[in-house]
């Protein structure tokens, strides 16, 4: 398989994982890292995934339901 059709293969995820990181990064500074460490940093990053997680989830709970449109 050639580097074009890897890149089509993996595209789907990476555009998913790609919007993750934009909105740390744009949603709650995770430009940079604040702490000194691989243990704090990654708790760090993890609590950012939670909230953002947490805050995908109200979204999907809370909008309104889509119609149903019977036949």
């Amino acid at each position: 398989m050639g580097k074009d059709g890897y890149n089509k293969l993996v595209s789907g995820v990476r555009y998913v994982v790609e919007q993750a990181s934009g909105a740390f990064k744009r949603h709650y500074g995770a430009n940079k890292t604040r702490f000194l460490g691989v243990k704090k940093t990654h708790g760090w990053i993890t609590t950012i995934a939670i909230a953002h997680n947490l805050k995908k989830a109200a979204v999907i709970l809370y909008s309104d339901p889509p119609e149903v449109k019977c036949a």
